[in-house]
């Protein structure tokens, strides 16, 4: 087995994932992850399979697990990247997920605005900010802070219709 391989292990697992096929998901997504420690595979690589089966972990709604593999993929991240990296970013923001799930309104908060700060700061994509800016408006939502909520919304909003056209469903 060679990292190719898992590679294609992990993007076929998180396929399987977006259809509903758990099972199979968690199969090639351990296999992918056996398969990369087995190599000693560069890290960064690694903890993109380990953040992806705690996003299959968080689907089965086995929060202490996702919440686990989250924490492993940041740690393995942090030693790899600088604070601010886009590979950074996207745990904090599964995190911040996590932490929404749960209800930890405060948590998930602080955690996206980390992530929406992030995204501003790097060369991201402006749709990777917009989202970023509805998940602080979603939490906020929550809270009961409609108008800041409605807000961000608009301003997410405006930013899909400049990127991607009226056209396209975000925008709307």
């Amino acid at each position: 087995d060679n990292p190719d391989v898992a590679t294609t292990l992990d993007n076929l697992g998180m396929v399987l994932v977006q259809r509903g096929d758990y099972a199979a998901a968690e199969g090639r997504l351990l296999r992918a992850l056996s398969i990369h420690e087995q190599r000693a595979s560069d890290r960064a690589t690694l903890a993109t399979v380990i953040h992806d089966l705690g996003h299959l972990a968080m689907l089965r709604g086995e929060y202490a697990r996702a919440r686990e593999q989250f924490d492993r993929a940041l740690t393995m991240r942090t030693s790899k990247f600088e604070k601010g990296h886009r590979a950074i970013a996207s745990v904090l923001e599964s995190l911040g997920e996590l932490a929404m799930t749960l209800g930890r309104y405060d948590e998930a908060l602080k955690l996206f605005e980390e992530v929406l700060a992030t995204r501003r700061r790097a060369d991201t994509p402006q749709p990777e900010i917009a989202r970023a800016i509805l998940h602080v408006a979603e939490v906020r939502g929550r809270r009961g802070e409609r108008d800041e909520a409605l807000r961000l919304v608009d301003e997410a909003s405006r930013m899909f219709e400049r990127t991607m056209g009226l056209a396209h469903p975000e925008a709307a």
